[in-house]
């Protein structure tokens, strides 16, 4: 299981978060009153999702000797408040000499990534004082 920590000091919106060796910045964009000195949660959820489906592209197009030299994924995610639902849209562009046929695996296995399993399937959540 992961645990991540997150660090909310008292200087605006401004979060340090680390997983114990890595760090980076969570900000809200100058016009939800936060200072854009980091991705906001919502692109970081996009960004989680995009770079799991581009490492299991690549991990896949290894082992299956695909001659992918590069995938660009883009993800928005649309939020409907009337109707409390989302919609996220991965958008993928795949550079190298493959077939339509690599492409379309691959494809497929974007949509196994982990991140998007957790997505798809029910959430429970749990918040503990500390």
């Amino acid at each position: 299981m992961s645990k991540i920590e997150s660090i909310s000091f008292n200087t605006n919106t401004n979060t340090l978060i680390s997983n114990g060796r890595n760090e980076v910045i969570a900000d809200q964009n100058i016009s939800e009153g936060g200072l854009d000195e980091g991705l906001c949660p919502t692109e970081l959820l996009a960004g989680a999702l995009a770079a799991c489906a581009s490492m299991s592209i690549r991990f896949y197009a290894k082992r299956k000797n695909i001659q992918l030299e590069q995938v660009d994924i883009a993800v928005e995610i649309e939020r409907d408040n009337t109707l409390n639902t989302s919609k996220i849209i991965k958008k993928i562009t795949f550079h190298g000499n493959l077939s339509d046929d690599d492409k379309q695996r691959m494809l497929k296995i974007a949509d196994m990534c982990f991140v998007q399993k957790i997505l798809s399937n029910p959430i429970t959540f749990e918040t503990e004082l500390k």
